[in-house]
């Protein structure tokens, strides 16, 4: 009873739901009843329209008034609400002219519905606004708190209950235009409510300026910048937007460039030419566009700028667009291109005759190369290349090509390739460019009698492969004809794939023509693909080509049969189609000679010959139709034409559905199924009965007989569907001659009640039996390998879909679209191949080798479903880059030592920002270093990327950062298509600022000339002249350039390299002294003196010059007093004088006479008792000496005891006068009788007494070396008497040795310092000697050794006078520095080391050379007439002159040491360790050197800068590896050792001790333990029954030897071990030893040398006698406990069936 309540309550809830959901909906759809309405008090209110324009951000507010009457226009009471007569009406031609916005005028609308519950009185509103031309609705919007509905519609619907709608109907339109807003409106929240509250809604309009969307058709072209960038026109600084996708409409704002101009930069594409846009999508309103003649406007839906007046009147492709659509849509830019055009010159080569004339070509266009026209004797033409070196053709004689070139009018040379004419074939005797044909023979034969042929004739119909869309079928309509019995020939084209179809037209009489089909392919008459290094013996039909060869290989043959090329070819006969066994056929010596000819002769075929494949087709006729009954056949096929086998027919009697028979597959025909044939295959005796047997026939009313058959397909091919069952209807009459029925009528009617007629013993052919294949849809996906570009990069990847696996029948073709995905739909269902063929548009993926397959029988199939889908999904391997970057110098010169790193150009970088970008956080493609003036980024993905110089070379400035994109043009990651930028980094310079100086009072001086050596460069500062040669041609020649100091006493230099120089003053300013001193100046980074105004560093150098001094004196010429009173002048070489004065008794001097200049004293008034003196000429002295003249009067006439003397100062060598050597002449009592410095011209002394003299000089010239002093004797003579004084250079020869070689040492840069470490001079030694011939003889010069070669110590300076024997202090001389001592090791190089450079010592110091002044005993007698001493006899005759010895050269040695590392292996106690296995590695991990440590001595390597790594690669055997040593070898390195310590491995022996029956431990058993080196340990057992030999601290001691273990002492009752245990530590076990014993290797070393394991702690177990007992596996245990576990389960299982029958005895 409760359960029927709780069943009737249940059924009671539902009814009432079901009831109440009925009511919920009927209430939406009644009206309300009048006596629930509320009545509505008010009749007027209003609400608000908020206006919102999105575009600019422009707000209005309009007000809306409301009225709700009657149609009697009296206010609504009570019953009124529903009345259809009701009219609301609100405000009319409300606008916003801020807005352009209008409210329409006064509208109205009926039917307001009030709600029962009386919440809401609702009114459905009709509202019309209008918004200005351009502009927009976006969307609508009300307040969270009103209950408004609304819908921009133009009709009511169903209200919309969100608070947004965004209405995409709306129309863009170009003028004003009006909507219709339909909402229903809450008129409480209008103000039209009881109790007259006020409450007022606000329902917010937006809208906003239209928009179109911009579409670009490049027509495979592309853009540099891409979409959606920005563009500043550099002319105006305007910034547009750049190739957008979507644009706003102007308005009538054609001056708003920045918001509805935007520019379209010109696609570029490979082969052609840009040339304009066709624009098309547009409205028909005004469209602006800009040309070099300002902005142009345009109407309609088109503009093509190739066309427009206006733009082709522009210089330039109009690029800027504005206002093309006023409403939405989408505008197309289509890319107009021109091909481009180029030509292709054939250049002989070498060529000995024949000419050939340029060849024009179109870029994508194929067209076949002129045949070779030139002839070279003596060789052979193989074809063109563009490499005029080329060994290989590139293109063969008259091949199809396109795309040489991508340049408009560009050139194109194809260079002849030639090969020397020789036995052997060569390329020439290759045939390739074979056209491809087929010769067949079709044979007619009698169906009984294949021997007897037949004429006939058949249609021959091409397969064309872009049919069936693109699918491929036979082509309905025939394209030729042929006969039987003839050879016809078959062309192979690119469309017809080499497959044809014939079908029968004609056969002779008394034959049937049954229409018999044939196919015939290249396929089917060899299944061999058609190479062109196929080569073809016509006349025996053989064919033989190179197994392994491609398309377009060159076959060569060999005489050695052995290893011919033709190891293994595909060889057939004519008539005859290959089996396996004889198809693949080896070349070997027994049929090698068979083909001989075929192989070898290839030569003396043409390759204009056509070869074919052959082979016969032979199709059988029967002689008449069916004798006693009926016979007939029928023809399946698929959709493409394709006969089918594998299908299974029944006929059936149409009057009971009984079988009649099966239809057999005749074997002879393809595709026919007949009923005379069997289920086997094999002809049928019996025929369709048609006499009185047959019961199924029905006699009709005119005396004939009508059997009905139904044919009906009970097989169905593999994935075809099966076809409609059709009648055959067969009408016959008696034939009372013959006495039979005969058939007078057979016809077929097919499901759509087409009937065909066929003779009896005919073939049904038909549409109605053809099968249509199951269909499949192929979707291939695309997919980028490395993740680098784009899915849309993809696009335009072509796929073929082949349906053979040798991919020569293509099917169909797959473009992937910008989703990376392509698809071929309503294929036939079978097995296919696909294999990429044209590679993605956009260049940037390789093209890919790979084919994928798909099996038919692999794809589900499922009842019913006759549409099948299989996806193939591709990986494509990315194309990349390879970025070159060339380092040079501001002159050019390649630079390294610079650093690059390659970062993603990220989209904020500009030209501005770029180089003061924060690259921190932005990836980066990798760091290289240059190297010979490059680096190189490999492997790069192609896009936008900046360049940063990380590392700077010293002394240069960083170059700026650069941007570069790398396109598809770089692809293939190769230095062929590699994109190079030259890096240039300026030089840091500086420059000198030279000051002259006064020396006295520090003015500065104007003239002084200077020049400038380079001691970098080894050169002066030179300076282009201009100047004519002897012709009179204008030539610019260099010459040393001089710097002259200004107004100011300054020279400023232009800006110069940091490093060294040398300032030499070529001409001091009149009157002054020329500093021959050179200055050198070093102009070292970051110790410059200032920066200059124009922010060039400077160093500043300051030169001095003193006047100079001239010393007049007037002596009486016998005493020597001065004297006073006379009156002087001094003139110049030009009579002006220089000074006057009158004598005072004191020196006149006088400063500032030009040095060098000749000038006149001249006596104009003589003291009081002399007379006037000659007037003296003088030269003022150049180096800075004084110029001391003296004039002396006489009193009397000069007396004639007095001699002429001529001094001379000469070069040792060209014998000429040398200026400049300080000299002094002697007296015999050694009084000085007169001093000067030497001149151009001989010192003259015109009073001297006769004597004896000597010559000293005091210091040579710059150069020179002081020569010995002279002693001569001056006679009485009336001629001039000369002695002449020869100098000889200073000469200084370096040498630079190695201390381990005694060799010369190349690569090590020396200088030569002064005595204040200036560079003097600086060089690199090659191996040979240096020398220098210029220094100051006695000063002192330091040889500086800058850097040696990397694996050298730098030597240190060495100390040295010129001129002088070189001594080092120690009194060892250069001659010393040649022997080498000390002691000797052999490098890795093999070379003898001396480790310690002796030296041995001298007891002979060099001689000073100082000239020495002394007593007249010092003074030798001249040797009269030895051609030394100018000796002036008695009588007055000349001698020789005196002629010093040369001096010798002076020989500098400097010695450099190598940089040694000694590496020494030793044991853990400092012993020397033989047999480690060591390697020393570089910084990068290669190995240097390898080499095994011996006993006695230590390895020793010299080594360059750089870190190395030293590895221990084996350890000797018981020792443990070392720890890898790393070490730096830098400038400072010397001699180094190096100590790699191997620590042996210890070890330990246990002994257990046990009782033998039970296998207690025993407590207190001794051992003693013995080692073969004396080590003897002993113990006793503890209660474990164990001892351990060689732990201590739990460190194992026991050094590796063997051992002998001795029992000494038993425990009581038991027996002792009875013999010595022989122990070897370690236990050495192979890997099959340690695996039979169990033992658990990872205890033990593994020993890879010997390949065993060493185990070092060995446990015995001691009974009777020992037993060795290794660590376990653990694997015995586990069996132990495996057994356990099963004797438990047993145990268990048995107990618990005990207690089942223990429980079923209870229950019983």
């Amino acid at each position: 009873m409760n359960g029927i309540k709780r069943k009737i309550k249940r059924i009671s809830a539902i009814v009432m739901m079901l009831v109440l959901t009925l009511g919920m909906a009927e209430g939406m759809t009644m009206p309300v009843k009048a006596a629930d309405a509320i009545l509505v008090s008010g009749s007027t209110g209003y609400f608000y329209v908020k206006v919102v324009n999105d575009t600019t951000g422009d707000t209005d507010t309009l007000r809306v008034n409301v009225t709700a009457k009657k149609a009697s226009g009296k206010k609504l009471s009570a019953g009124d609400e529903t009345a259809t007569s009701n009219i609301v009406t609100y405000s009319g031609s409300v606008t916003s002219p801020k807005l352009g916005l209008k409210l329409n005028a006064t509208q109205s609308h009926k039917n307001i519905v009030t709600s029962q519950d009386g919440t809401v009185s609702l009114l459905m509103c009709d509202l019309q606004f209008s918004v200005p031309a351009h502009t927009s609705y976006v969307k609508v919007e009300k307040n969270n708190r009103n209950n408004h509905t609304f819908r921009l519609a133009d009709k009511v619907k169903t209200p919309i209950t969100t608070n947004s709608y965004t209405d995409v109907t709306v129309a863009h339109n170009s003028s004003s235009y009006t909507k219709n807003m339909i909402m229903a409106l809450n008129l409480y929240e209008c103000g039209l409510r009881q109790g007259n509250a006020s409450v007022h809604s606000t329902i917010t309009l937006h809208i906003g300026r239209n928009s179109y969307g911009i579409a670009y058709n490049l027509d495979g072209g592309k853009f540099k910048n891409g979409y959606n960038t920005t563009y500043t026109n550099p002319s105006n600084g305007r910034t547009q937007k750049q190739n957008p996708t979507t644009a706003l409409d102007g308005g009538e704002k054609t001056s708003d460039y920045s918001n509805s101009y935007f520019y379209v930069e010109k696609p570029t594409k490979a082969g052609y030419t840009f040339k304009g846009w066709n624009i098309t999508g547009m409205d028909n309103d005004t469209h602006y566009f800009y040309t070099s003649g300002g902005a142009k406007t345009t109407t309609g839906t088109a503009l093509n700028t190739t066309t427009n007046a206006d733009a082709m009147k522009s210089s330039y492709i109009p690029t800027s667009y504005m206002n093309l659509r006023a409403t939405s849509g989408t505008v197309t830019f289509n890319a107009l291109f021109d091909v481009n055009r180029y030509t292709v010159i054939y250049d002989g080569n070498g060529a000995t005759a024949g000419t050939m004339a340029n060849q024009e070509h179109t870029y994508d266009a194929a067209l076949n190369l002129t045949q070779n026209a030139y002839i070279r004797t003596g060789h052979t033409f193989l074809g063109w290349s563009r490499n005029r070196d080329a060994a290989e053709p590139e293109f063969l004689n008259g091949e199809s090509v396109k795309n040489l070139t991508t340049d408009a009018d560009g050139k194109v040379t194809l260079y002849a390739v030639w090969v020397k004419n020789s036995s052997a074939l060569n390329n020439a005797n290759i045939l390739k460019n074979i056209k491809k044909i087929m010769k067949v023979n079709v044979v007619k034969t009698d169906e009984t009698d294949d021997k007897k042929t037949l004429d006939a004739t058949f249609d021959v119909y091409e397969w064309s492969k872009d049919l069936n869309n693109g699918y491929g079928a036979y082509k309905n309509t025939p394209s030729f004809s042929i006969k039987s019995n003839e050879e016809n020939i078959f062309n192979y084209t690119a469309d017809n794939l080499g497959k044809f179809k014939i079908k029968e037209t004609d056969v002779e009489a008394p034959y049937i023509n049954n229409g018999d089909e044939a196919e015939i392919s290249l396929k089917d008459g060899l299944d061999m693909p058609f190479y062109e290094n196929t080569m073809v013996e016509e006349d025996k039909g053989v064919f033989v080509m190179g197994a392994g060869y491609a398309k377009g290989d060159i076959v060569r043959d060999s005489a050695d049969t052995k290893n011919a090329t033709y190891y293994q070819a595909r060889v057939a006969n004519v008539g005859k189609r290959p089996t396996d066994g004889d198809y693949w056929l080896r070349l070997d010596e027994n049929n090698y000679s068979k083909y001989k000819r075929l192989i070898k002769g290839a030569g003396e075929w043409s390759t204009a010959n056509a070869y074919a494949k052959t082979f016969g087709v032979k199709i059988g006729n029967a002689s008449e139709g069916a004798k006693n009954g009926i016979i007939f056949s029928l023809r399946k096929k698929d959709e493409r034409g394709t006969l089918l086998t594998g299908a299974g027919f029944n006929v059936y009697y149409a009057d009971d559905n009984s079988l009649c028979r099966e239809m057999g597959y005749d074997p002879k025909k393809q595709g026919v199924y007949s009923t005379s044939i069997d289920e086997n295959g094999n002809a049928r005796d019996d025929e369709i009965s048609i006499g009185n047997d047959q019961t199924h026939a029905t006699l009709n009313a005119d005396g004939t007989k009508t059997l009905e058959l139904i044919v009906r397909e009970d097989k169905v091919p593999d994935n075809y569907g099966k076809i409609k069952d059709f009648r055959v209807k067969a009408v016959s009459r008696y034939n009372s001659e013959n006495n039979r029925w005969e058939i007078e009528n057979l016809s077929g009617i097919f499901y759509d009640n087409k009937t065909v007629a066929i003779a009896n013993g005919g073939t049904f052919d038909v549409e109605e039996l053809i099968d249509e294949s199951y269909r499949l849809n192929i979707s291939v996906t695309k997919q980028s390998k490395k993740q680098n570009y784009s899915v849309a990069d993809l696009e335009g990847a072509e796929y073929t879909v082949y349906e053979d696996s040798t991919l020569s029948l293509p099917v169909t073709t797959i473009i992937i679209g910008r989703n990376g995905k392509g698809t071929a739909e309503n294929l036939p269902l079978k097995d296919y191949w696909i294999k990429e063929t044209k590679a993605p548009k956009s260049g940037k993926f390789l093209f890919s080798d790979e084919v994928k397959q798909i099996r038919a029988e692999d794809i589900a199939t499922g009842t019913g479903v006759t549409t099948f889908n299989a996806t193939v999904t591709f990986e494509e391997d990315e194309d990349s880059a390879r970025l070159n970057v060339h380092k040079v110098d501001d002159r050019g010169n390649d630079l390294n030592g610079a650093e690059f790193t390659l970062y993603e150009c990220p989209a904020d970088v500009t030209d501005k920002n770029i180089d003061d970008y924060d690259y921190s956080n932005v990836k980066s493609r990798g760091t290289e270093k240059v190297v010979n003036g490059y680096a190189a980024f490999e492997d790069i993905p192609f896009g936008k990327y900046v360049l940063v110089e990380t590392k700077v070379p010293d002394g240069y400035k960083k170059a700026p950062n650069q941007m570069v994109e790398l396109t598809t043009e770089n692809g293939g990651n190769s230095d062929l298509t590699a994109k190079t930028i030259t890096v240039v980094n300026e030089e840091e310079k500086a420059r000198i600022k030279l000051y002259k100086e006064d020396s006295t009072d520090n003015d500065r001086i104007e003239g002084a000339v200077f020049k400038i050596f380079d001691v970098n460069n080894n050169s002066y500062i030179m300076q282009d002249v201009s100047g004519t040669d002897d012709e009179g041609n204008d030539i610019i020649s260099q010459e040393e350039r001089l710097f002259v100091t200004d107004e100011n006493g300054l020279i400023k230099t232009e800006k110069l390299t940091y490093g060294t120089y040398r300032i030499e003053e070529v001409e001091a300013p009149d009157g002054y002294v020329r500093d021959d001193t050179p200055r050198t100046v070093n102009l070292e980074k970051g110790k410059e003196d200032g920066v200059d105004e124009d922010g060039i560093p400077y160093f500043k150098v300051t030169f001095e010059n003193k006047k100079t001094e001239t010393w007049i004196d007037k002596t009486d010429i016998t005493t020597g007093e001065e004297l006073t009173g006379g009156e002087y002048t001094v003139t110049d070489i030009s009579g002006n004088t220089v000074d006057h004065w009158t004598s005072d008794g004191r020196t006149h001097k006088i400063y500032g006479l030009k040095a060098g200049e000749k000038y006149t004293l001249t006596e104009e008034v003589a003291p009081d008792g002399y007379t006037i003196a000659t007037p003296i000429e003088f030269t003022v002295n150049k180096d800075g000496s004084v110029t001391k003249v003296e004039m002396k009067d006489d009193v009397t006439k000069v007396q004639d005891d007095y001699n002429k003397l001529e001094l001379r100062k000469c070069d040792i060598t060209t014998g000429e006068e040398i200026e400049g050597a300080e000299m002094e002449l002697y007296d015999s009592e050694n009084n000085l009788v007169d001093s000067w410095i030497s001149e151009k011209t001989p010192h003259r002394i015109d009073r001297i007494k006769t004597g004896t003299y000597r010559l000293v000089e005091k210091r040579a010239p710059k150069g020179y070396v002081v020569a010995e002093s002279i002693t001569f004797e001056v006679g009485e003579s009336n001629e001039v008497q000369q002695v002449v004084m020869n100098d000889d250079y200073t000469k200084t020869r370096f040498i630079k040795l190695a201390t381990d070689t005694g060799e010369p040492l190349s690569g090590c840069v020396l200088q030569v310092l002064d005595k204040n470490r200036h560079v003097v001079e600086q060089w690199t030694t090659d191996g040979s000697e240096h020398e220098i011939d210029y220094l100051v003889e006695g000063e002192t010069y330091y040889l500086h050794e800058v850097s040696a070669p990397d694996d050298y110590q730098r030597a240190e300076d060495i100390e040295f006078v010129a001129g002088r024997q070189w001594n080092d202090g120690n009194g060892v001389t250069e001659d010393d520095y040649n022997r080498m001592d000390g002691t000797q090791f052999t490098d890795q190089g093999g070379n003898t080391v001396n480790w310690n450079d002796g030296k041995v010592p001298t007891n002979e110091p060099a001689d000073d050379l100082e000239p020495e002044t002394g007593s007249d005993d010092d003074i030798a007698n001249p040797d009269d007439g030895d051609g030394v001493v100018d000796e002036v006899d008695r009588d007055g005759e000349t001698g020789d002159a005196y002629d010093a010895s040369a001096a010798e050269t002076v020989t500098i040695t400097m010695l450099d040491k190598p940089k040694l590392v000694s590496i020494i292996k030793k044991t853990g106690s400092g012993d020397l360790l033989p047999g480690a296995r060591l390697q020393l590695l570089d910084e990068s991990g290669n190995v240097l050197y390898s080499w095994t440590t011996g006993a006695d001595t230590s390895s020793v390597f010299r080594l360059g800068n750089g870190k190395y790594r030293i590895h221990e690669e084996y350890a000797p055997e018981n020792y443990e590896l070392a720890k890898d040593i790393e070490f730096e070898v830098t400038d400072d390195t010397t001699e180094v050792e190096y100590v790699m310590t191997d620590e042996y491995t210890g070890g330990s022996i246990k002994v257990l001790k046990t009782d033998g029956g039970t296998g207690k431990p025993l407590e207190g058993a001794e051992f003693s333990l013995k080692g073969e080196n004396g080590l003897t340990l002993t113990g006793k057992t503890d209660k474990n029954g164990e001892l351990v030999f060689g732990v201590k601290n739990g460190e194992k001691t026991l050094p590796p030897q063997k051992y002998t273990l001795t029992e000494t002492k038993t425990v009581n009752g038991h027996s002792l071990l009875k013999d010595p245990v022989e122990i070897t530590l370690p236990l050495k076990l192979t890997k099959a030893e340690a695996d039979a014993m169990g033992a658990d290797t990872s205890k033990a070393k593994w020993d890879e040398e010997n390949e065993v394991y060493r185990f070092f702690d060995l446990t015995y177990e001691v009974k009777n006698d020992a037993t060795l007992k290794l660590p376990a596996t653990g694997a015995q245990g586990m069996i132990y406990g495996i057994a356990g576990a099963v004797i438990m389960i047993v145990l268990t299982l048995l107990y618990l069936f005990v207690r089942s029958r223990q429980r079923r005895r209870r229950i019983s």
